[in-house]
């Protein structure tokens, strides 16, 4: 079926569009870390993050014969969670990829022996913006909004720095977290892994 240009301009009129500049990441670290990295370094770090991309999901199923003798997919659980990774600009003095690294540090100690992991967890908090009333989101950032938490977060890799005589650009980190479970406060007041 065809769409009118119509019908397509006045639902993005009342819906907008989504923009994914439009974005705000909270990170809170593990109780253990918060005293030492101090409160103004984690509020610093939210705007330096540029990129993150936010994992897919799939259902794993199992085949099952229907009463005609067919078989079907049946919907069973989900598939493993995907990381969640994020690009970080660097400041001058690196503190973004010290804190990072001291959080790796503080699950796999020196001394071999892990920690306990609700110690060592933090939680990524993914805020979506939008626009109300199908206006230009830039200009209202009030409107609606879909907020992701990803719950018992710790930083699984934290990527290598190149460094190069001849590069100019902005000095980058990548970090990928793993993290127990997942939430979706999605714009229609749903909340659950499914909205």
């Amino acid at each position: 079926m065809s769409v009118k240009i119509n019908e397509l301009t006045t639902e993005i009129q009342k819906s907008g569009v989504f923009r994914s500049n439009l974005y705000t990441v909270q990170i809170t670290f593990p109780q253990i870390l918060q005293g030492k990295l101090g409160l103004e370094n984690t509020l610093r770090l939210t705007p330096r993050i540029n990129r993150v991309t936010l994992p897919s999901r799939q259902i794993r199923g199992v085949m099952q014969k229907s009463a005609y003798r067919e078989f079907r997919m049946i919907p069973t659980s989900y598939q493993n969670l995907e990381d969640l990774s994020m690009s970080i600009i660097l400041s001058t003095d690196q503190r973004e990829r010290k804190m990072f690294l001291g959080w790796q540090n503080l699950m796999a100690n020196t001394s071999g022996i892990p920690s306990y992991i609700d110690n060592v967890t933090g939680t990524v908090t993914v805020r979506t913006h939008g626009s109300a009333n199908g206006r230009d989101p830039k200009l209202d950032l009030g409107g609606r909004y879909s907020t992701y938490i990803f719950e018992d977060a710790f930083p699984m890799m934290v990527s290598d720095l190149e460094m190069a005589a001849s590069d100019e650009e902005v000095a980058r980190l990548t970090v990928i977290f793993q993290y127990r479970n997942w939430v979706n406060e999605g714009v229609f007041g749903l909340t659950g892994q499914g909205f």
